[in-house]
């Protein structure tokens, strides 16, 4: 019997006890409004959301909707202290965080990456942060403004468009409520890490306006040397009561932040096999000159009318710019040097690139009968045109000790320019949408949803080598110009069993274009089946899932970048699993979640360029290998209890059962547990909060730069926080 099989029959037995669990618990209800496809909780009963809008852009009810649906409230995001999207995320099950370089949010979702695979949102629309050289450091997000996440896994190009091959992450920003309040937090943690915070509204008397400001002041320097950030933020929203039936909201963000970036320690091969070298963790290898920054704004306009009982329309228009730029330090793989001692040679890369997207969405909502059958339709048309402008140069830096770098890392250091590559974009996506969720009878909802994008790319392309003798860098633009045509829809049942259980599935496409390299885009089709259980009141909630997606037409480097950068669309990966979710509000003070994901994952017909350890270049084979940074368990665990005295107290778990860190499968991260705690005080104007993460001070390592490299996680860390209300 394979793996899959039995952890499904385990899947029921766990479901089985479930049942046997919640059979005696009270119908007491905590529902204040029931509506056709929405149940509204009371505010105390959060926690385990039942509501999420990140399937149909409404409102709808978890339990009933036939897909993988996750929420991570606002309780569990200050309880963990989580500030940034990757915080959030190890809250998800089928989510593997990995590191990113202290500069952006990369995690795995179902055994794939995020770079192009899991696409990240707020209020549903995109941001200028992918670099058009797969770059993902101008993307960490911070929560600042975030009131909850909203993740959904599988393909959803179905309303979602583009780089949605196996997940999205919708980051639901705080908007007014016309009352009057300020909050302050203030943060300060090891390693000198200072976090300020505000988040205000005014609402005044006799007006139909209310204007919300989120602000963010930062300054932080981390475990490993060289590793710093800052950041400045603030987001002013302005709400205007038309009347009754409609509402204008205007909202502007500004952020500007500089990292310090992490690039890791490279692995050596001092026999026959990788390993890690027997040096200081705080060992660094990067110039005293890498840093990672950007520069960005939003404006958005939204509004909504509620035309009769039965039609609403909501309209958003928004513009958004990103100006970034980065110096990273490449280290190679180590080699012996001619007096026997390894050592090794580095790259700089440096990208600058300016992002521009301007775009707008309209949506009419209908909600209504037909033949005595309530549905709930959904119509709009997404608009997107952006420009994006990009340079990145290759230098390489002289060679320097592997096994002591220390005494070479804060002198001055000279780039040799070896190559330039120079990029410019004009992207344009026209996609209307519908989405239909319908009651059939013998208590079945039916789930349709398709998008067609049609997409224009349009622009040049330099790849200029440095010629030592005249000194210069020139060649002859690449035109860059393709236009695709997709149609991508998701098809889903759910059948309620009972009031308690409700088995669903449910079939899904994606695809995501690559606007420089290759003509094709990659392709992701899902089938997914499982069950979601939850008692009367709501107070334990289950849910299994077990699918089956594969990615085709991915796009792999058949050479280096030195040596072409050539690129062809022609990989395949495969990932199947199943997850189990569990959260159970035992008592108004206690409140507990539990979520488990195994994954089987492998390449298909796969191959890249790779550099060996006697540093030459070979065309590898990886058919058949498990992806980097997927590994087969993951487990997360978190318990909160608050005393009658206003104290509360956290304690939380994660397990990696190990990982690959590249497609050879040579070396392997070994299975880690890392503990978290916290400690609480809440009064009605404030309190403060201590997290203590990594309590056992677990020595373990995540991803770096590079294919061979690796980061020393932080040890033991405590963040002292103080709230204030006014």
């Amino acid at each position: 019997m394979s793996y899959i099989r039995k952890m499904s029959l385990t899947g029921l037995l766990l479901f089985g006890a479930s049942v046997l669990y919640a059979a005696d618990q009270s119908a007491d209800s905590l529902l204040i409004f029931q509506g056709d496809t929405i149940h509204v909780e009371a505010e105390r009963y959060k926690r385990h959301q039942t509501v999420n809008s990140i399937l149909a852009r409404i409102p709808l009810n978890t339990f009933e909707t036939p897909a993988s649906v996750a929420v991570i409230t606002k309780p569990v995001l200050e309880e963990q202290n989580a500030l940034l999207l990757s915080d959030a995320l190890k809250n998800i099950s089928g989510v593997n965080v990995q590191y990113g370089l202290g500069t952006e949010d990369f995690f795995m979702i179902r055994g794939f990456e995020s770079k192009r695979s899991g696409l990240i949102l707020k209020d549903g629309l995109r941001s200028p942060d992918l670099s058009l050289f797969g770059f993902y450091g101008f993307g960490q997000y911070d929560l600042y403004n975030i009131k909850e996440v909203q993740v959904l896994k599988g393909p959803s190009a179905f309303l979602y468009g583009s780089n949605t091959l196996s997940g999205v992450i919708n980051q639901i920003e705080k908007k007014p409520q016309r009352k009057n309040f300020i909050d302050l937090t203030a943060l300060y943690g090891k390693y000198d890490n200072r976090r300020a915070t505000l988040d205000g509204e005014y609402a005044p008397d006799g007006l139909p306006l209310s204007l919300r400001m989120n602000a963010l002041w930062q300054e932080s320097k981390f475990y490993r040397p060289h590793h710093e950030a800052k950041k400045v933020a603030i987001q002013p929203i302005l709400r205007w009561y038309i009347d009754e039936t409609s509402i204008l909201d205007i909202r502007l963000e500004h952020i500007n932040a500089d990292y310090k970036p992490d690039v890791g320690i490279p692995l050596y091969m001092p026999d026959e096999k990788w390993e890690l070298p027997d040096i200081s963790p705080l060992t660094s290898y990067q110039t005293n000159q890498d840093e990672v920054s950007h520069d960005s704004w939003r404006s958005r306009i939204d509004y909504e009318n509620r035309l009769n009982n039965n039609l609403s329309l909501r309209n958003r228009l928004y513009a958004v710019g990103m100006d970034g730029k980065s110096l990273l330090t490449l280290p190679h793989v180590p080699h012996r040097g001619a007096s026997g001692s390894f050592t090794i040679d580095r790259h700089i890369y440096s990208i600058e690139e300016r992002q521009k997207f301007y775009g707008n969405q309209l949506e009419l909502y209908l909600n209504d009968e037909l033949l005595s059958v309530p549905f709930m339709l959904i119509t709009g048309v997404d608009m997107l045109y952006s420009e994006n402008d990009a340079a990145r140069r290759i230098s390489v830096l002289d060679q320097i000790s592997y096994l002591h770098p220390e005494s070479m890392i804060n002198r001055e250091t000279e780039f040799l320019l070896l190559n330039v590559i120079q990029t410019g974009i004009v992207y344009k996506n026209l996609a209307p949408y519908v989405v239909l969720h319908s009651d059939l009878p013998a208590n079945i909802k039916f789930f349709l949803a398709g998008r067609w994008d049609l997409i224009t790319i349009d622009g040049n392309r330099r790849n200029n080598d440095f010629d030592y003798i005249t000194k210069i860098l020139s060649s002859t633009p690449e035109r860059i110009y393709r236009t695709y045509s997709k149609f991508n829809p998701m098809i889903g049942l759910s059948f309620q069993d009972s009031e308690q259980l409700r088995f669903y599935l449910n079939y899904g496409r994606a695809f995501a274009q690559n606007t420089v390299s290759v003509d094709e885009p990659e392709l992701s089709r899902q089938w997914e089946a499982g069950y979601k259980y939850q008692t009367g009141n709501g107070r334990f909630q289950h849910t299994f899932a077990i699918y089956r997606i594969k990615m085709e037409q991915i796009t792999i480097p058949l050479t280096l970048p030195l040596h072409g950068n050539i690129r062809a669309a022609q990989g395949s990966q495969l990932a199947q699993g199943i997850e189990f979710d569990f959260g159970w509000h035992i008592n108004p003070a206690t409140d507990l979640s539990l979520n488990y994901a195994y994954t089987q994952a492998e390449y298909g017909n796969y191959q890249a360029e790779t550099v060996t350890h006697e540093l030459q270049s070979v065309l590898q084979n990886y058919t058949g290998k498990i992806p980097p940074f997927v590994p087969a368990h993951l487990l997360n665990f978190w318990a909160a209890h608050y005393f009658l005295n206003n104290f509360g107290v956290g304690l939380g778990v994660r397990y990696n059962s190990g990982q690959y860190i590249h497609p050879d499968n040579d070396f392997a991260l070994e299975a880690v547990y890392i503990w978290d705690a916290a400690l609480y005080y809440r009064f009605k104007q404030g309190g403060w909060q201590i997290n203590w993460h990594n309590f056992t001070d677990e020595q373990y390592y995540v991803r770096g730069l590079g294919p061979y490299t690796v980061i020393p996680a932080t040890p033991a860390m405590i963040n002292v926080s103080l709230y204030l209300g006014l």
